[in-house]
């Protein structure tokens, strides 16, 4: 059914994913802090984020309003640098485990 050397494969490609996402993030971020243009606070634009979170409550609703918060959030170089790292993570995580059942399979075949 399933050799040795699958699972020894799973769990090599699964140490590779976990380090290339984690070595990947920690690139992206540096590289998007560097290019980044500074964020829209109260300080850099008095009024605006407020008048603009008005303006959306009208147009679309509370729901649109929330949206556009979660939008700029996600926008954010760190919140996209943890995604990735997290996305590598559980990609891993599945494949080692993947692989720990399949060794665990076979222990009880023989």
């Amino acid at each position: 059914m399933w050799s040795w050397e699958e699972s020894q494969g799973l769990r090599a490609l699964g140490i590779v994913i976990l380090v290339a996402g984690l070595v990947g993030s920690g690139v992206f971020y540096l590289r998007q802090i560097r290019s980044a243009p500074p964020p829209m606070n109260e300080i850099s634009a008095p009024g605006y984020l407020r008048a603009r979170g008005s303006q959306q409550r009208i147009m679309m609703g509370p729901m649109g309003a929330i949206l556009t918060d979660w939008q700029d959030t996600v926008q954010q170089p760190g919140v996209q640098a943890t995604i990735i790292a997290v996305l590598s993570i559980l990609v891993s995580w599945g494949l080692l485990r993947i692989a720990s059942r399949l060794e665990e399979e076979r222990g009880e075949d023989t």
